[in-house]
């Protein structure tokens, strides 16, 4: 009936949050939220002004539970975790000395040392699940109009 909240299923829901994310931002300018939030320079959480990705999330939290659960259990996150939860399936497969990217590698990409980005990344996983979890209570108790 539903699914267990679990590493795997969380790094599905961040894949579904990155393809929406990098989908949407093509054509967008380059001072848009998800690219200073990509480029770690800034937080994404600190936007007053309605970006396309905004724009775009209000449609998707109607036609896509899973983007509109991930987006809102990342936004509850501080950013440096969501910056090291963001950055593991971010970066998958070889850097450019064609190795593959370590969990090192990745915490210098954040600004991290390994310890730090590794604990950062244990925390995310748990307010993550946390999250959903709250998230998938309410759907059991509340109605929508059809």
């Amino acid at each position: 009936m539903s699914k267990i909240i679990n590493k795997e299923y969380i790094d599905d829901l961040i894949n579904i949050w990155l393809d929406q994310a990098q989908s949407i931002e093509q054509g967008w300018p380059s001072s848009s939220t998800l690219s200073r939030f990509a480029e770690y320079r800034g937080s994404f959480q600190a936007s007053k002004i309605v970006s396309g990705l905004e724009i775009y999330v209000d449609r998707q939290h109607k036609r896509d539970a899973r983007f509109a659960d991930i987006d809102v259990a990342l936004g509850e996150l501080e950013e440096k975790k969501a910056l090291t939860i963001i950055s593991k399936r971010l970066y998958q497969g070889l850097n450019e000395a064609n190795k593959a990217y370590t969990n090192s590698d990745r915490a210098k990409i954040v600004g991290l040392g390994l310890r730090q980005y590794e604990n950062n990344l244990a925390a995310a996983y748990r307010d993550i699940e946390k999250t959903l979890t709250l998230l998938k209570k309410r759907d059991q108790y509340t109605t929508y109009p059809q």
